[in-house]
Order: structure tokens, then C-alpha cells, then sequence
């Protein structure tokens, strides 16, 4: 059982088991309600220089792509939130292997484990939030 509790800085939640578990799964889905137009505008409007302009159609994309990956995404977490709660072991499951396979793509390898570990957590750490499967 959980509940939302109003914090400082946005929202915190707390949970509360009905009997101890070897494992618990949290879900949760980061987002905004609103953004600022102008801003975004204004950040965009910095593709339109001098050397975008003799492609257009790239531009254009490009300022497609950069407003669904930094904007677009974080918009309507309610309904992110629902999404991943109709269908938690699918959801839980893609996240998985997500992960497995990012992890996969780039290893360090050194005699140190110790480094090795050090160095793969930071950047699955780094990754994390840079990822659409940051639930």
C-alpha cells in the first residue's frame, strides 16, 4: 500500500507492506504536466543558423527529435503511470531487458574488479536517466 506525501521539492511516497517480503516492486513514472513554450521556442531557435539553413528538411527533424526526447517524453506521466501499472511484469520485463542489453553494449574489463564494477555502475547510473525505461 502506498500514498503520495507533498515534500519540499514535489512529491514523496511511502509505502507499506502487509507482511514482509523478499522482494517488492515500486512503480513509478517521472514527468511534467506543463512546460514552458517560450523556452522551448527560444531553445529550438537555436537550429536555425546559418549553417542549418541550407538543410532544412534535417533541421526540421532534428527539431522534432529534440522536442520529443526533451520535452514530448516528460509530458502526461499520469498516463505513463497507468500504462505501466495495467501491465507491471511486461513493463518490469522490457526494463529488464532493456538494461541487460545496455549493460551489454559497453563493459569495462581491467584486472581490478573493483574498478570494473565502479566504472559499469556509474555509467548504467548515468544512462538511467538519460533512458525512456527510467520508471
Amino acid at each position: 500500500m502506498g500514498r503520495a506525501l507533498t515534500a519540499r521539492y514535489g512529491q514523496q511516497a511511502q509505502f507499506i507492506a502487509d507482511a514482509p517480503r523478499r522482494t517488492y516492486h515500486i512503480a513509478a513514472a517521472w514527468g511534467v504536466t506543463r512546460y514552458d513554450e517560450d523556452r522551448a521556442r527560444i531553445t529550438m531557435a537555436r537550429l536555425d543558423m546559418l549553417p542549418a539553413s541550407v538543410w532544412p528538411e534535417e533541421r526540421d527533424a532534428l527539431k522534432k527529435l529534440w522536442f520529443h526526447n526533451y520535452i514530448r517524453r516528460a509530458l502526461e506521466p499520469e498516463s505513463r503511470f497507468a500504462r505501466l501499472i495495467a501491465a507491471p511484469e511486461k513493463s518490469l520485463q522490457a526494463a529488464c531487458r532493456y538494461w541487460d542489453s545496455r549493460r551489454e553494449e559497453f563493459r569495462i574489463e581491467t584486472p581490478d574488479s573493483h574498478l570494473d564494477a565502479l566504472i559499469n555502475w556509474e555509467r548504467a547510473v548515468s544512462d538511467y536517466h538519460r533512458s525512456q525505461y527510467s520508471i
